[in-house]
């Protein structure tokens, strides 16, 4: 795939977690981040999705937790797999 259209598919997932944070997304620890930037691998076999938040320790713990049980919704709404990272290192992966 050129890069051209892996930029505009990084920039449409950002679009669309973004989206589903806002819109979709009842959990209010899930709804204190915002979406930052998108990496697409070369295959488009997955896609890691950086975050922000500014959140205490110990809620960007939490908010990790959050998002590894959201990580099934987040998978079937995007259509890549979901594997979130630990800690606060402000990272999805789809």
């Amino acid at each position: 795939m050129s890069d051209h259209r892996i930029e505009k598919l990084q920039e449409e997932i950002r679009y669309s977690v973004s989206s589903l944070i806002l819109f979709e997304i009842t959990d209010p620890l899930i709804q204190k981040i915002a979406v930052t930037h998108v990496l697409v691998t070369k295959d488009v076999g997955l896609a890691r999705v950086y975050y922000e938040t500014n959140a205490s320790e110990v809620e960007k713990k939490e908010i990790q937790e959050s998002l590894n049980k959201a990580s099934g919704f987040f998978q079937e709404a995007i259509g890549f797999k979901i594997t979130p990272s630990s800690g606060s290192s402000g990272t999805i992966f789809l």
